[in-house]
């Protein structure tokens, strides 16, 4: 399988909000905030089109989404993420492959 990984930036305060302060859910989301995340991103990548356009070549899909605090800066001192998405492509595998395989026969 392939690999390749895209980073962005990812501000989750409204200006109103105060400089720098850690959210609370930051290192602590749950599945529909992961699930919001890498559907995102799988829309941001535009994935969905590389997804329809693979006939023959492993579809792509996101593997990890990586975290970390950015630094703020003071133009821009909202918390902000730096987000590494790895994206990966799916090899489609025979079962009658596998099944030979396993059995010694080819």
């Amino acid at each position: 399988s392939s690999s390749t990984s895209s980073e962005n930036s990812w501000s989750s305060l409204d200006e109103n909000d105060e400089p720098s302060e850690i959210p609370f859910w930051f290192g602590k989301e749950d599945s529909d905030h992961i699930c919001c995340v890498v559907k995102h991103y799988f829309v941001e990548l535009k994935l969905e089109a590389e997804v329809t356009k693979c006939l023959r070549r492993p579809k792509p899909f996101i593997g990890r989404v990586a975290r970390s605090i950015a630094t703020p800066t003071i133009s821009d001192p909202r918390f902000t993420t730096l987000d590494r998405v790895d994206i990966y492509g799916r090899d489609s595998v025979s079962y009658t492959h596998l099944r030979a395989h396993e059995t010694g026969r080819n």
